[in-house]
C-alpha cells in the first residue's frame, strides 16, 4: 500500500539506471544535491529579484496546484527513511513546499526559474516512480502528469508560460 502526505514519491530528480550499472548518470560522491543554494554565474546578476506582479501570479498558480493534489503527495520531501534506494537515483530534490518557501523569500529571478522547479518536481516523481523495479509506485506518475498538465494550464492562462516578464533589478 502506498504510504500517503508528503512521504510519497514527491520531487527530486531521478536518473533511471539499473542498480547493477556503472552509469556516469549516479549522482558523485560529495556531490551537493541542494540547488537553491548556488552562487551566481558568470555574468549573472545575484540580486535580480522577480517583480512583484509576477511572484503574485505565481503565487496563486502554486496555491491552485496545491490544491490539485488533495493527498499532498508533493508539498514535502521525499521521506529517505521510507525509501532509501532514492538517493540511488536523486541528483537534485525539489517539491512544493520548498518551491513555495523560495517564491517567500523572493529567490527567483524570474517566472521561467519558477516554473523550472515545479517541473521538477513532477517529472521527479514521473522518473523516479515509474522504474520498472517500483510497479506498485506506477499510479504515482499518472497523478503526477496529471497536475503537470494543470499546472503547465495554469501557467499558460496567466502568461507566464514563456518564462514572464523580465526581473526588477535592485
Amino acid at each position: 500500500s502506498a504510504p500517503g502526505g508528503a512521504d510519497y514519491c514527491g520531487g527530486a530528480e531521478v536518473i533511471a539506471v539499473d542498480d547493477d550499472s556503472d552509469s556516469p548518470l549516479r549522482r558523485r560522491p560529495g556531490r551537493s544535491a541542494r540547488t537553491d543554494r548556488r552562487r551566481p554565474r558568470e555574468g549573472e546578476d545575484f540580486y535580480a529579484r522577480m517583480d512583484s506582479g509576477t511572484r503574485d501570479a505565481c503565487a496563486e498558480i502554486l496555491n491552485a496546484t496545491s490544491r490539485d493534489d488533495p493527498q499532498r503527495y508533493f508539498s514535502g520531501p521525499v521521506n529517505q527513511t521510507m525509501y532509501p534506494d532514492y538517493a540511488q537515483y536523486v541528483t537534485a530534490p525539489m517539491d512544493l513546499g520548498t518551491v513555495r518557501s523560495k517564491l517567500a523569500a523572493g529567490r527567483y529571478g524570474s517566472a521561467k526559474e519558477f516554473r523550472g522547479d515545479v517541473e521538477l518536481v513532477y517529472s521527479n516523481c514521473i522518473a523516479y516512480c515509474g522504474l520498472p523495479q517500483k510497479k506498485e509506485f506506477h499510479f504515482m506518475t499518472k497523478i503526477a502528469k496529471s497536475v503537470r498538465a494543470k499546472f503547465r494550464q495554469y501557467l499558460k492562462d496567466a502568461k507566464l508560460d514563456e518564462g514572464g516578464p523580465a526581473v526588477k533589478r535592485s
